[in-house]
């Protein structure tokens, strides 16, 4: 009886003690938004927690966004250099290190008593530099809030986001 408890639990904890290079799983992340530069198809912001550096997101010229004014649709693709830190541009050229790219899509609601703009979107990773290439196909989501998107001077806000295996 006891070699039968001993091996059901050399079965079960075996996964467990895997390095996380053998088994990557989900990263969990913050994202600070910081400037629209210089209008609303583009935003960049800092990376913290299990994942740092900065991001950049430009509106998908692929997608078709849409909206009845406090509801709407965006597309986006995004680029994340990792261990890069956060400068006005400074995500333009992420083959020089680390990265991942990819395209999210998602909706937007206005809470006007708030002053802020809700959103979530969904994507997945497109591409990535060598050392991230297992991130390709990774799941991407992110829910959080913005200040007026349209304003051409100063966004911000943040968003808890993750990346996962699909």
């Amino acid at each position: 009886m006891a070699l039968v408890v001993v091996m059901a639990f050399l079965f079960v904890a075996a996964p467990v003690s895997a390095k996380p290079s053998d088994h990557p799983g989900a990263v969990r992340f913050h994202v600070s938004i910081e400037r629209i530069v210089p209008g609303p198809e583009y935003w960049w912001g800092g990376v913290s927690g299990g994942m740092t550096g900065m991001v950049k997101y430009l509106s998908d010229p692929n997608g078709n966004p849409r909206g009845s004014g406090i509801i709407g649709h965006f597309y986006e693709v995004f680029t994340i250099c990792i261990g890069k830190p956060v400068v006005a541009y400074g995500c333009d050229n992420p083959e020089e290190g680390s990265y991942i790219t990819g395209v999210d899509n998602g909706v937007y609601d206005v809470k006007p008593d708030a002053g802020k703009w809700h959103f979530m979107a969904n994507g997945w990773v497109t591409g990535a530099s060598p050392d991230y290439a297992y991130m390709i196909g990774y799941k991407y989501f992110e829910n959080g809030w913005t200040t007026d998107p349209y304003d051409p001077v100063l966004t911000t806000g943040g968003a808890e986001a993750f990346l996962a295996p699909a």
